[in-house]
């Protein structure tokens, strides 16, 4: 069984997920747990899958409307050509990592290059990385080179307040959530994540390859600064 998501990367809804099952599953499967019933119904299954007979017979709107959402992006998304998009990517990843390697305040996290031979795909758009992780410091002289890096629980509120500023009239930024990162100088860190998503790479596309998204990454990082000094 495959799972699929629909709000990541095709920036719909959350909680937009599907999972691809085989007829063999439905004979593997003859049962559900009961518990299921309170999440999904016998129309969310395949029809004549044997242990959705069990599950609630009713419609599911809130799902069918968060995928009608994410098939919206892809679709949009989908009109461009590999060429365009991975363009796009390759100059959107050579300036956010000039913005992160520009500041002692960032510290840019190694990505792995993507190997997507085993899938059996030609090589597209998709080799382009889309994810940004970067770890935050602050100068204070405690630390090797005059900084130190910013523990977990210091990196979650900068993160929170990108979300709700406190500031008046400061704008709301959502990057991609903390997430753990072993530990640096002794401390234990998370790294904050920039992302390109399919609505920002159509959006491009359509305007000749000029993003938005990238004068708002670059107000992100100013806004985190900001963050950084008051700490």
């Amino acid at each position: 069984m495959l799972a699929l998501t629909g709000s990541k990367f095709l920036s719909g809804p959350t909680f937009c997920g599907a999972l691809i099952v085989t007829a063999e599953a439905n004979a593997r499967h003859p049962e559900l747990p009961p518990g299921l019933g309170a999440y999904s119904c016998a129309a969310d299954w395949p029809a004549g899958w044997a242990a959705a007979r069990a599950l609630p017979v009713a419609s599911n709107f809130g799902l069918l409307l968060r995928w009608q959402a994410a098939l919206t992006e892809l679709r949009r998304f989908s009109v461009w050509p590999d060429a365009d998009v991975a363009a796009f990517l390759r100059d959107f990843a050579r300036q956010v990592r000039a913005m992160l390697s520009a500041d002692a305040s960032f510290e840019p996290v190694p990505v792995a290059p993507f190997a997507r031979q085993a899938l059996g795909v030609a090589e597209c758009w998709d080799a382009e990385q889309t994810i940004f992780p970067f770890l935050l410091f602050v100068h204070d002289g405690a630390g090797a080179g005059g900084r130190r890096p910013l523990s977990r629980d210091e990196t979650k509120k900068v993160y929170l307040d990108l979300l709700n500023p406190s500031a008046a009239g400061a704008r709301r930024y959502q990057l991609g959530q903390p997430v753990l990162c072993g530990e640096r100088d002794g401390v234990p860190v998370s790294a904050l994540r920039i992302c390109v998503s399919a609505r920002m790479i159509a959006a491009a596309c359509a305007n000749g390859g000029r993003s938005g998204a990238l004068d708002d990454a670059r107000a992100a990082l100013d806004q985190i600064r900001c963050a950084l000094a008051a700490l």
